[in-house]
């Protein structure tokens, strides 16, 4: 008769004790499972609450939504209509910024239009007070520009709004509903999902969230702040005032990218086309959601800037930053200032000088 196998044992051949029971194997099984599912569950809770360190490279991705042609019905100049100066030198700058009313600028005072490009290369060699002046009044009018064609889009998206009374003011720009659709002409629902598309809304009260303004006296900061006012490599080169990265092909390589790293710095055409896609970076990506929260209860700089922590991998460090540049450099008092009247047949008009 054949012997019955010994049972094995997780101990040694010498050991005397008895192997375990099913039940114990069981419940340690079961513990096993438990703890893998808990720490699996955990990582991923960190993932979706913790952002990357570095926050500011998916600020902005290498796909771009063309902008639609200038809508004359909105009543404003477009920027190609609007006189634009590329400045050779920090003088020339500083000469054309006279022209214009803008070396000394008023408390609510009306700007001149006018487009500066770029900025000169050799502002590193002025006196620190001559090279804020000329970088905070000469960002300025563009700024104003970029903000004033953001207060049309949003204009024109409230009076589209306003043509029912009766139907859901709120809706889902995944497809338009078919009483909205009797309504609207075809540009404008064409309109409407180019918009959800670009500020990245899945509905029409998300996009109202997200089309609107951003501070002057934010922008200028923080612009300061990633620029070095104006005199950094990717300034100088790419016209890059914010810092923005980018995974296209179109891009400045940083010297001191990590190995590994792909991201490029945008390269941009003007200085307008940089703070166009630093507010509509504020205006649709996810990690500034608490900005766009805190911007429907206020317009205070100091408070948005808490919607910027993840702007930086420094983050609260960066918030303070931007706060202490915009009270040592009373940055606020732009906030008033708004755009003169643009008529292109008038001649160049000094104001606030």
């Amino acid at each position: 008769m054949t012997k019955p196998m010994p049972k094995p044992s997780f101990l040694s051949r010498e050991s005397n004790l008895p192997y375990p029971c099913s039940e114990t194997i069981l419940f340690a099984r079961k513990i096993f499972r438990t703890s893998v599912l808990v720490s699996v569950g955990c990582l991923l809770l960190l993932a979706f609450l913790i952002p990357p360190d570095d926050a500011v490279s998916v600020a902005k991705v290498a796909e771009e939504v063309e902008p639609l042609p200038f809508d004359p019905h909105l009543g404003q100049a477009s920027s190609s209509s609007v006189p634009a100066h590329s400045p050779s030198s920090s003088a020339d700058l500083r000469q054309t910024l006279e022209e214009y009313g803008l070396w000394s600028i008023e408390n609510n005072s009306t700007i001149s239009q006018v487009l500066f490009t770029s900025f000169p290369d050799n502002l590193h060699d002025l006196p620190i007070a001559d090279k804020k002046t000329i970088f905070l009044h000469t960002l300025l009018p563009v700024a104003l520009h970029a903000n004033q064609l953001i207060e049309d889009e949003r204009l024109r998206l409230l009076e589209i709004l306003a043509r029912s009374e009766t139907l859901p003011g709120d809706f889902s720009l995944t497809k338009i509903p078919e009483g909205w659709q009797k309504i609207l002409s075809a540009p404008e629902q064409q309109w409407l999902l180019y918009m959800a598309k670009r500020y990245k809304a899945e509905s029409v009260g998300q996009l109202k969230k997200r089309v609107r303004t951003v501070p002057i006296s934010l922008i200028l900061a923080q612009s300061a702040l990633e620029s070095s006012w104006g005199t950094s490599r990717f300034a100088k080169e790419g016209n890059n005032l914010f810092g923005i990265r980018t995974w296209g092909e179109k891009g400045l390589v940083p010297d001191e990218r990590a190995a590994g790293s792909k991201f490029l710095v945008a390269r941009y055409g003007t200085i307008l086309d940089s703070v166009q896609a630093y507010i509509l970076t504020l205006n649709s990506h996810h990690l500034y959601a608490t900005f766009r929260t805190l911007r429907l209860e206020s317009q205070d700089p100091e408070v948005l800037s808490e919607g910027l922590l993840f702007y930086s991998e420094k983050r609260q460090s960066y918030v303070t930053k931007v706060k202490r540049i915009i009270r040592y450099n009373r940055l606020k008092r732009f906030d008033t200032l708004r755009l003169a009247p643009y008529d292109d047949k008038a001649p160049v008009q000094v104001v606030a000088k």
